[in-house]
């Protein structure tokens, strides 16, 4: 039933597995992919078994003729995240075939014998699927570690919280129950031909004509994802912090996010943040304070 798996998935994020990861001896994690039809995020906890970096999960659905919601959520977009204990991730899933399958099929079924019996209650050839991840689950959260330790070095006081998969930054706001005011979004543009970091409230949108003011550039655009990915190791596509210092990079700050003591940023996952007093972050990274975003009506 839906309360019982949402029940789990709470346990399992409040405890980073500790509670829900290891049920009966079965290996246990979070699969949260996007609905085909509503394109919102769903959440399912899923055995699972590794194979080398890849993590791989089984489309069963306890012997059902039909193919599981989250399987046909895949199907129709490759791109998830998954929950391994305390690590997180994005991932790129396909279905296993030919002697893939056959190899993984053997291994799953010697390990668990009961999707022998699920694919006798089936007509269908029960799918197969592989999670492909950037240096799997033991890398999944390098640059939140990273960051975790720059702030300890550093003699910052911080929280590390996690919430349900957010990618944008109003969404995180939602998630941690905080005002998009507090939330540190970071947008990446090019100034000129430089590559520089921008930081303002969730809730607020660059002004690209002030902005160019602010950095003294004749223009300033957005860069593309493809343009600054690298920019980023370790960091989900997208859930970057806003320590572009780590990264060799100019920061400038919207001076509307001193409107709060605390700030809240990603810590390089769709699923972290850390708060921390914005003092401090003023402090580490010596950022340039402008006006840099919209103003509201």
């Amino acid at each position: 039933m839906k309360w019982v798996s949402g029940l789990h998935d709470f346990w399992y994020r409040l405890t980073n597995g500790l509670v829900g990861g290891n049920i009966l001896g079965s290996p246990i994690l979070l699969l949260t992919t996007t609905g085909r039809k509503s394109g919102k995020r769903h959440t399912t906890p899923l055995v699972y078994l590794r194979d080398g970096e890849d993590l791989v999960v089984i489309a069963s659905n306890n012997g059902s003729d039909r193919d599981p919601d989250w399987w046909r959520n895949l199907a129709a977009s490759p791109h998830a995240n998954a929950q391994v204990m305390s690590k997180h991730g994005d991932v790129i899933a396909h279905e296993a075939t030919g002697e893939e399958r056959s190899r993984l099929w053997a291994e799953i079924t010697g390990r668990f014998r009961i999707y022998r019996e699920y694919a006798r209650r089936t007509s269908r050839e029960i799918p197969v699927v592989v999670l492909r991840t950037d240096g799997a689950a033991g890398t999944m959260t390098r640059c939140r570690d990273e960051l975790d330790s720059y702030l300890r070095r550093n003699q910052v006081a911080f929280q590390i919280q996690h919430h349900a998969v957010a990618f944008t930054a109003q969404e995180v706001a939602a998630s941690e129950h905080v005002s998009g005011r507090m939330v540190a979004k970071v947008v990446m543009a090019f100034a000129d031909e430089r590559l520089v970091m921008l930081v303002l409230p969730a809730n607020r949108r660059v002004d690209l004509l002030r902005a160019a003011g602010a950095l003294g550039a004749r223009k300033v655009r957005l860069a593309r994802e493809q343009e600054f990915a690298n920019a980023f190791p370790g960091s989900d596509p997208g859930a970057m912090p806003p320590f572009g210092n780590l990264y060799h990079l100019p920061v400038y700050v919207d001076g509307a996010l001193a409107e709060h003591e605390t700030i809240v940023c990603r810590a390089g996952t769709h699923t972290d943040t850390i708060s921390l007093r914005y003092a401090d972050f003023l402090r580490l990274v010596q950022p340039v304070v402008a006006d840099l975003a919209r103003h509201p009506d």
